[in-house]
């Protein structure tokens, strides 16, 4: 698959984990498990997902994490989806979405999985019920963020909470996925393109690689929605990612890259 390969050469290795047989939107490999990087290896928080028929991807999942020695932490408390996580991990913090797929309920237990911050921001609109499609947030802690997707409170907090800079997208521009990517070094995998995001990436000095993935977008997620990053917050020195490979063979992977 070109996304996978796309992946490898910007530097991701990749460990590959099987596709869930008749679970269709395990293909969004985020929702089901999110990770950390640590001194002491690679370590899973198993989420809890909303929707009641995609439970057994969390279930799966844990097996198939367990199996390749990766150590299970827990499962969330209440329900918290991995596309509601998006890190600034140089800043020593996690945004975790509410209000339409996670529990705000779940903040603090993700903070003793992470051992750091972790600010809430209420998502308001429904075309955006995960925080990876409003929200991103590149290594130098500059945001790209759609207005529209939160509460005027949320969106404040976001503004006051320590990033370099917060960039506004518009609601268009958001719609088309123009968020959802996946940044590795320089190198920054997008599944739209976006003219104008792809011209201030550039002028950041990133490398836009366009992949497109518009059959997954028609699902409902793009590139960071088939990724499941492990955040290194201990060094930011080096993280993983853990992308889907499925196309005909419906493969998942796992990635690490610096």
């Amino acid at each position: 698959m070109k996304f996978v390969r796309t992946l490898k050469e910007c530097g991701a290795n990749v460990m590959v984990l099987p596709f869930i047989h008749g679970a269709f939107d395990s293909v969004f490999m985020k929702d089901s498990a999110i990770l950390k990087s640590t001194s002491k290896g690679l370590s899973a928080l198993v989420t809890r997902l909303r929707c009641e028929q995609r439970e057994v991807e969390a279930i799966e999942r844990r097996t198939n994490l367990e199996k390749r020695g990766i150590h299970v932490w827990g499962q969330a408390s209440s329900h918290l989806e991995g596309g509601d996580v998006v890190a600034f991990e140089k800043g020593q913090k996690i945004f975790m979405g509410h209000g339409f797929r996670s529990d705000r309920a779940v903040t603090k237990y993700l903070e003793k999985f992470f051992d750091c911050e972790v600010i809430p921001l209420e998502l308001k609109d429904p075309n955006f019920y995960h925080l990876d499609v409003a929200l991103a947030i590149l290594q130098d802690g500059t945001a790209f963020a759609c207005k529209d997707a939160f509460t005027a409170h949320s969106w404040e907090i976001l503004n006051n909470s320590g990033l370099t800079s917060v960039i506004p997208v518009s609601r268009q521009e958001t719609m088309s996925f123009g968020l959802n990517w996946v940044e590795i070094g320089d190198s920054v995998i997008v599944g739209s393109y976006v003219p104008r995001m792809s011209e201030i990436l550039k002028a950041m000095g990133k490398t836009v690689r366009h992949v497109p993935l518009d059959q997954f977008q028609l699902a409902g997620g793009s590139a960071a929605c088939l990724t499941s990053k492990a955040y290194d917050l201990e060094s930011s020195a080096k993280g993983a990612l853990m992308p889907l490979a499925a196309v005909d063979e419906y493969m998942y992977s796992f990635v690490n890259w610096k």
